[in-house]
């Protein structure tokens, strides 16, 4: 379980074993009283990132996200799914 996203390694590991992933929106899901759907239990990271670039920084794949604040606001960008522990961006 993680609040944010899993990492290609954690999903390669939990591949093929009796191992669910949640990640951090089935959790907020489940934490809110609702259910999750069934797509978020099953090789989460795919799911969020397919076709995605990979970090410029530490090679995993990077997740679509949308600037809150600032200058950029409502503009998509790539950030790595490591994020907060990999810094590494990308314009969209």
């Amino acid at each position: 379980m993680t609040s944010g996203v899993f990492t290609d390694e954690a999903c390669a590991f939990a591949r093929g074993k009796n191992i669910e992933l949640i990640d951090g929106k089935a959790l907020h899901a489940l934490i809110r009283g609702g259910s999750a759907p069934v797509k978020f239990f099953r090789d989460l990271l795919s799911i969020t990132t397919a076709g995605a670039p990979y970090c410029p920084e530490c090679q995993s794949r990077m997740v679509m996200r949308k600037a809150k604040h600032g200058t950029n606001a409502g503009k998509k960008y790539w950030r790595c799914s490591r994020h907060p522990d990999c810094k590494g961006m990308r314009p969209a």
